[in-house]
């Protein structure tokens, strides 16, 4: 099979790059929230060693739908996520 061509091998690799995730689920989630409660995540992240994440999870899963799972948040918050940003 011949190889295609160059602008062809470019379309597709544009369309990748336009596709790509910015952020994880949580941190998108987040963003949607105040700037209050974002700075209340803040500041979770930086305590994340002292917080029951799974225990908060729950409470906030209790009061409404999200759209990731424990573990997502939980690594979230522990910083292991491969999410740049802040939060």
């Amino acid at each position: 099979m011949p190889p295609k061509s160059s602008s062809e091998t470019l379309a597709v690799l544009q369309k990748h790059l336009g596709e790509a995730k910015i952020g994880c689920v949580v941190s998108k989630w987040i963003d949607g929230l105040s700037e209050e409660e974002q700075k209340a995540f803040e500041l979770i992240r930086e305590k994340s060693d002292l917080v029951s994440l799974t225990g908060m999870y729950k409470d906030l899963l209790d009061n409404q739908d999200l759209p990731f799972g424990c573990t997502s948040f939980r690594i979230h918050f522990r910083g292991t996520c491969t999410c740049p940003k802040k939060y």
